[in-house]
């Protein structure tokens, strides 16, 4: 995936993107808002209804990477923040951090929802008819102080300078000596929401959202499902690792290989976890058990 800022103006920012497959995209973003505003391409139908689910990911993944492109060629905040890898490492660290007292204030509601759909098959959600068979995504949100977008170099790539392996947790790596936290930004947790959801049972799809206690996007949302939390170290071990696996989740689906910290299997975003299911461009990487043919989107 390659791209170049073609063009920009008071409120727009044009970005020439070239997918993996080859295929040019002309795309212009809204500075301010991140919305695309055009996307012409000559490389695949224009109906919807004339691609394959193929094309239309490839056209996807050109519009995030878009996205993630001028968020660091020219710092305009034009990712989802809680899509963004820089606020994801932010978050993954700030839990690590927790004492337990203040792992369970935040995060005790999350963690037996969890635990009691998954140990006695018992919810507790807003949808009628819902099954504990069926899918069911526990949500919640964080917010974090300072910005995680304000440091320089970005905290991704600072973070990346000190962890040069593969990791299965954010826990092993911060674990050993010296402790690169030490060189690294503070943050800490602003709020957190009360718990969303999501749920399917393989017709349909309703989502459930709560008041947000804060009134801008959160830096992160964590989107689990019902699994032993006992299987890891800890709480803080079980959220960090979901955390990290979402920023690998943000490069796979921008069609870009992640930073070789962040090449980890395990449950990430939901969405990203259906499509590896469903479409053969992408491997299981929310499944630990099965082996990964490639880090590198482009050679699929």
């Amino acid at each position: 995936m390659k791209g170049s800022i073609s063009a920009e103006n008071n409120r727009y920012i044009g970005i020439d993107v070239v997918d993996n497959p080859g295929i040019a995209h002309d795309i212009t973003l809204d500075k301010e808002t991140g919305e695309v505003e055009y996307h012409g391409t000559s490389g695949y139908p224009d109906k919807p209804s004339s691609r394959t689910k193929e094309q239309s990911e490839y056209g996807n993944q050109a519009r995030r990477f878009a996205k993630w492109h001028v968020y660091r060629e020219r710092g305009y905040d034009t990712l989802t923040p809680y899509d963004n890898p820089d606020r994801l490492v932010a978050a993954a660290m700030v839990i690590f951090d927790l004492t337990e007292v203040e792992t369970h204030h935040y995060f005790g509601d999350l963690r037996n929802a969890i635990q009691q759909h998954h140990e006695h098959g018992e919810i507790d959600v807003p949808f009628e008819n819902a099954d504990p068979d069926d899918i069911i995504v526990y949500r919640k949100d964080i917010w974090l102080d300072p910005d995680p977008t304000d440091t320089e170099p970005p905290l991704l790539n600072q973070f990346c300078e000190y962890v040069s392996d593969p990791l299965d947790t954010l826990a092993e790596i911060l674990g050993d000596s010296p402790d690169p936290r030490d060189s690294l930004p503070d943050y800490e947790i602003e709020a957190v929401s009360d718990i969303h959801y999501l749920h399917s049972d393989g017709l349909s799809r309703q989502e459930h959202w709560n008041d947000q206690p804060l009134d801008r996007e959160p830096d992160a949302r964590l989107e689990l499902t019902a699994v032993d939390i006992d299987e890891f170290d800890s709480v803080q071990t079980f959220l960090t690792s979901h955390l990290v696996n979402q920023v690998r989740d943000c490069f796979i689906e921008m069609g870009v290989e992640p930073p070789e910290p962040f090449q980890v299997q395990g449950l990430g975003k939901h969405d990203s976890m259906v499509k590896q299911q469903l479409m053969p461009m992408y491997d299981r990487y929310f499944q630990a058990s099965t082996p990964v043919t490639t880090w590198d989107p482009a050679s699929k």
